[in-house]
């Protein structure tokens, strides 16, 4: 990639415009996003804006998330983020018996 290119990248931001709630059965989305940048509107899935959010934290640019977090988020799309130490840190209460 060109340094022109970077910046014409960089500089053409996207908005969230709505959000739609859906559950397709191919995907395994749940919700939607609507976006728009400069030229164009395109769709980018929960899922994805999760995978960022773990691409953040995984470069050190996001804090650890909590571990029920990532374990409510595994039960959601059968991911195993929860199982990841560098991703997490364990916040469940000790369970009084």
């Amino acid at each position: 990639m060109t340094v022109q290119e970077y910046k014409d990248m960089i500089s053409n931001r996207s908005e969230v415009r709505s959000a739609e709630k859906i559950f397709c059965d191919n995907c395994f989305e749940r919700l939607i996003f609507h976006m728009q940048d400069n030229s164009r509107e395109f769709a980018v899935g929960l899922y994805n804006i999760i995978e960022c959010i773990i691409c953040a934290v995984e470069n050190g640019y996001l804090p650890k998330l909590p571990s029920s977090w990532l374990d409510a988020v595994d039960d959601i799309y059968r991911t195993k983020f929860v199982f990841d130490e560098n991703l997490c840190y364990n916040d469940y209460d000790i369970i009084k018996t």
